[in-house]
């Protein structure tokens, strides 16, 4: 989708990816949220199409979300020597 604008938001978009997704919490529950039959991925598709039947998907270029986190890769074999 890199036709996309980057200045402005984009209405109608068919399937979102789930790194960052904000959306009416009513709606989630009448979804029933994620699919947990979807092990990894395509998760986020398949909820997104169950979304569109209750509103528009959008696309907003200027939303910027920042990631304190990222403490979880440092979590490997070797905290397991240290226990």
């Amino acid at each position: 989708m890199r036709e996309l604008s980057q200045k402005e938001d984009s209405k109608g978009i068919p399937l979102i990816s789930g790194c960052f997704m904000l959306l009416d919490t009513q709606v989630l529950k009448i979804v029933g949220g994620f699919n947990e039959s979807y092990f990894l991925y395509f998760e986020d598709f398949d909820l997104s199409i169950r979304i569109r039947k209750y509103g528009d998907l959008v696309y907003s270029p200027k939303v910027r979300i920042k990631h304190f986190g990222g403490e979880a890769a440092k979590k490997g074999l070797g905290i397991y020597f240290y226990l």
